[in-house]
């Protein structure tokens, strides 16, 4: 079935993507990579300032261990699928091709030959992080790339081996994203690692700014999942 392969190692290289982005390719497991690009869709300040203004007026509630508080950012999800996570449900808005979310959906389809098909949309403030967790929703394509590109400020980024692997088969690691930067992750990184953007700390680079980032990832068509569960 094309659609179940069309992500798998053999059709999804590394290797080849990046001698086509250039960047650096980093490969924090022997199954897992991730293709860090600097400056590949900067924005300006216009763009910036127009792009910050759309952040929705409160952040989304959740629930963390059955304790109900709120996102440590501004969020949104674009795309033609809602899902479920920390007990409240991303309601999703849909992609339009004139939007900042659009161009750069399009751009990243093109550059990894994939159909990513959704987006969730981050708003930070210099005091905003996001917890280390994986896009292992159910209804995700296996192996599909998640590729996020960031603009504004310079955050820190980190991929940690998940607790149940042994040291020797994952290895963390630490990027610094900056603004237009894009990074994709392959392979089984959400199977071997989580990830998150951490609590910003005096020594790290860059002075303290505001920061947009968009993640794509592509789900299945409805009605693909439980099938594909099947296999």
């Amino acid at each position: 079935n094309a659609f179940c392969t069309r992500y798998s190692p053999g059709t999804m290289k590394a290797t080849e993507l990046h001698a086509r982005l250039g960047g650096t390719l980093h490969t924090p497991s022997a199954a897992s990579w991730a293709l860090h690009v600097s400056r590949w869709r900067p924005s300006t300040p216009a763009r910036f300032d127009a792009e910050w203004e759309s952040h929705p007026a409160e952040r989304r509630a959740v629930v963390v261990f059955n304790r109900r508080c709120y996102e440590n950012r501004y969020s949104r999800a674009f795309g033609d699928m809602s899902y479920a996570y920390a007990g409240q449900v991303a309601q999703a808005t849909p992609i339009e091709s004139t939007t900042t979310c659009g161009e750069l959906l399009a751009a990243c389809n093109a550059a990894l030959n994939a159909d990513l098909n959704s987006c969730l949309q981050n708003w930070y403030q210099p005091d905003h992080w996001l917890g280390d967790h994986r896009d292992d929703e159910r209804a995700l394509v296996p192996r599909a790339p998640v590729a996020s590109v960031s603009w504004g400020a310079s955050r820190r980024f980190t991929l940690k081996p998940r607790k149940k692997l042994p040291a020797a088969d994952a290895v963390p690691l630490e990027l610094y994203l900056g603004d237009g930067d894009l990074l994709v992750m392959g392979g089984a990184c959400q199977q071997t690692h989580v990830h998150g953007v951490p609590k910003r700390r005096k020594k790290d680079e860059g002075a303290p700014g505001r920061r947009i980032s968009w993640t794509f990832r592509q789900f299945r068509a409805p009605g693909e999942s439980a099938r594909k569960r099947k296999r």
